[in-house]
């Protein structure tokens, strides 16, 4: 299917707007750019922020696969970021077959550590689970400040799986050719609705 997916819902009267594309200004890193990126992340075993890391993970890697589970749950004391949603870097091809959850949200798409700037990545593929601050979850202070999302910017989008998002949240799929066969995209919430709309070739 060539289109643009968009899910988003409006709930308890919350007016919010979300323009597509996305042009927006990233986080900078401030990174020098001698640094080579890494070819590969591969998460093959148990990543838990907090847990197993004592910090956010910082991802910087052309690749992205996460075969196992990968959680990031944000606390207080990560409000200093300034960045919502958890996020790679450089990151032009995204592949979860295990689960990933966060308190908030997360953002697919390629945000350069040089300029900063949010480009489409090249693929998304999500045979597995990506669940957004669901509702079985005791909300971060994060959470208080934003809404959860799942914002995915691809140019090849493939979900066999499932995408589940909490209460008053927004899933987003942008892509040129944009597979949801077999996918579960789930928003929460008793008043919870969703529309959709295309733009064949974008």
């Amino acid at each position: 299917m060539k289109s643009t997916e968009y899910l988003h819902c409006r709930t308890r009267g919350l007016a919010r707007l979300m323009v597509l594309p996305i042009a927006a200004l990233g986080l900078a890193l401030g990174m020098s750019s001698a640094l080579a990126v890494d070819a590969y992340y591969i998460n093959n075993a148990i990543v838990t922020y907090p847990g197993t890391a004592d910090y956010p993970p910082t991802i910087d890697a052309s690749n992205f696969v996460n075969t196992s589970y990968f959680t990031v749950n944000f606390t207080e004391n990560d409000y200093s970021l300034m960045q919502p949603f958890f996020e790679t870097y450089d990151t032009v091809n995204y592949t979860n077959t295990g689960t990933m959850t966060t308190d908030t949200g997360f953002q697919f798409d390629t945000q350069s550590t040089k300029t900063g700037f949010r480009n489409r990545a090249w693929n998304f593929n999500n045979p597995g689970g990506i669940y957004c601050a669901p509702s079985s979850y005791e909300y971060s202070y994060l959470y208080l400040l934003t809404y959860p999302e799942c914002l995915i910017n691809a140019t090849n989008v493939t979900i066999q799986g499932t995408v589940d998002v909490g209460v008053d949240g927004l899933i987003q799929v942008t892509g040129n050719d944009v597979d949801l066969t077999h996918s579960l995209l789930n928003i929460e919430g008793a008043a919870a609705g969703a529309t959709g709309s295309g733009v064949v070739g974008l």
